[in-house]
Order: C-alpha cells, then structure tokens, then sequence
C-alpha cells in the first residue's frame, strides 16, 4: 500500500516564508529508505511540506558531510552528483512534475509523461514564480544542509487545493559521497535505482 502524508495550511502571516518558526511544529516524513527498500538510507533525510493560497512548500534536511555539487545553471543534470528531488502529480498519476534542487542552490525542473512503458520529459519547461533556498550547517557547503522549494500552484495548472484533495507525490536524494546512494521517501522497489516509478508514488492530502 502506498504511503499516505499529510500537508498542513501554513497561517497566514508565514505566506511567502521558505524558513519559518511554524516549520518546527510540522511532521516531517524520513528517514528516507533505500530505492529498493532494502534499509534505510546512511544519509537521513527528512522532509516536511505545508502550503498556502499560492504555493505548495516543501523543506528538506539532509545529515550529510561532503557535498559534490559542481553544476550552476538550471536545468543542468543535478542528478549526476548530489540532489534531492520531488515529484508532484496535482491531477493524473502518469502527468507529473519533477523539481530537482542542488545543495548549491541549483534547480531542474520538468514535466514528465510516464505511463510506465513510454517515457517523456519536458526539461525545457520552467516553472514560473519557483523559488528556493539552500542553508549550509558550515560554511563551503559542508556539514549537513537544508532546501527549501516553494512551488507555485498556477504554475502546475492547478488551483489552490482544497481540504481533502489528494495529489499524488514522492521525494527522493542521491548521495555521491562514498559510492552512489539513491533513496526516496516511498521506496520505488528498483534495483538499480529508477525514480521514475510514478505507481510508486505516495499520497500527499491537504489539511487545514
């Protein structure tokens, strides 16, 4: 059975916030297991989402120590070092959204049709009004780390969700450091890793 998260309302006053005092007080899903679900990951990671009248916001934090990442320019293929990822379908489970961001603060992002056999990707899109932000434990990206993506409703052809309504969605990391480790929040039961298993895919319900 798949794995079932629930999303809070954000009040307010936080509305455009990506750090927040009302992140602490929200559940987070993790630690993430491995993509076959054979363990857990060696590298926690943890996320929490929320959302509000515009935006769906989700936060990673991510124990980590040496952090590859070369890559400066969106769209470029994060998923070659170290990332972590999110997938959004708002409507059908095979027309979903991929948003991929960097601990330096780079992002891919893509629409995706996948109906288990045929795949097709759209990294030429770009979602408008995307914002994020990534905070370093040390300083020269080492230690652990957090993202934060916020991630506009208009922007998926959706409109502000309402309480109850369930899209489906996975999160995921790639870890280079000591040979590549790829986990996710929902296990896609792949070995070797494919990400891209959209029956896999979690439910995320929205609550007020």
């Amino acid at each position: 059975m798949n794995p079932m998260w629930f999303c809070q309302r954000l009040p307010e006053e936080a509305h455009g916030r990506l750090q927040d005092v009302y992140w602490d007080s929200y559940d987070a899903v993790g630690p993430f297991v491995l993509a076959d679900g054979s363990d857990f990951s060696r590298w926690p990671t943890f996320v929490r989402v929320a959302w509000d009248a515009s935006y769906l916001y989700a936060t990673f934090a991510c124990t980590d120590q040496t952090i590859q990442s070369r890559f400066r320019s969106r769209d470029e293929p994060l998923y070659e070092e170290e990332v972590v990822e999110i997938f959004l379908a708002p409507h059908e489970r095979y027309r979903y959204f991929e948003f991929n961001l960097s601990p330096a603060n780079v992002v891919f992002d893509s629409k995706i049709e996948h109906d288990g056999r045929d795949f097709r990707g759209d990294p030429a899109w770009d979602c408008a009004g995307l914002v994020s932000d990534v905070q370093w434990e040390q300083e020269s990206m080492q230690g652990n780390w957090k993202g934060y993506l916020a991630i506009p409703f208009a922007s998926l052809g959706a409109l502000m969700p309402r309480r109850g309504d369930v899209w489906a969605v996975n999160c995921y990391r790639i870890k280079r450091e000591g040979g590549s480790e790829f986990s996710c929040w929902s296990p896609t039961m792949t070995k070797p890793a494919n990400f891209h298993e959209p029956s896999r895919f979690g439910q995320l319900v929205f609550t007020e």
